[in-house]
């Protein structure tokens, strides 16, 4: 398998220019404060977010992409990629793990779906070992 993306939600925790470098693709959460929610990272950065929370004192909770925005993700990859690794936050804090999994039954297995088990950090080094075992095939 010679064609592959790895994509991870906005969760991992890694620098842009280490997703342009390794082609890791970004799939956003919503980012939820009260009655007011952000597409993170483009609506909305990691500073905006903390500086939100400090000033409201309102600390903000996530969503995750639906399955109709997920299947436009993984369609819209499939038409550059022969297989999508899809890897969100932890399916024991999260439903973007089930809603990928749905998501990805439309697509004759060209998408696997990966439980990172992690948060942030832990995303972004399952990440980073997945991109160096990806390399030295």
């Amino acid at each position: 398998m010679n064609n592959y993306r790895l994509i991870v939600d906005s969760s991992c925790d890694l620098p842009q220019d280490y997703y342009e470098k390794h082609n890791i693709g970004v799939t956003d959460l919503i980012i939820n404060f009260g009655e007011r929610s952000y597409r993170d990272r483009k609506d909305i950065t990691s500073s905006e977010i903390i500086k939100i929370a400090k000033e409201t004192n309102i600390i903000p909770k996530t969503s995750a992409l639906n399955i109709a925005d997920l299947t436009d993700v993984f369609a819209e990859n499939l038409k550059k990629f022969d297989h999508i690794f899809y890897m969100p936050i932890s399916s024991a804090i999260s439903s973007c793990l089930n809603n990928a999994r749905l998501a990805a039954q439309q697509f004759d297995g060209r998408v696997t779906c990966l439980d990172s088990l992690s948060l942030s950090s832990g995303c972004a080094l399952a990440a980073m070992g997945i991109i160096r075992d990806m390399n030295t095939d």
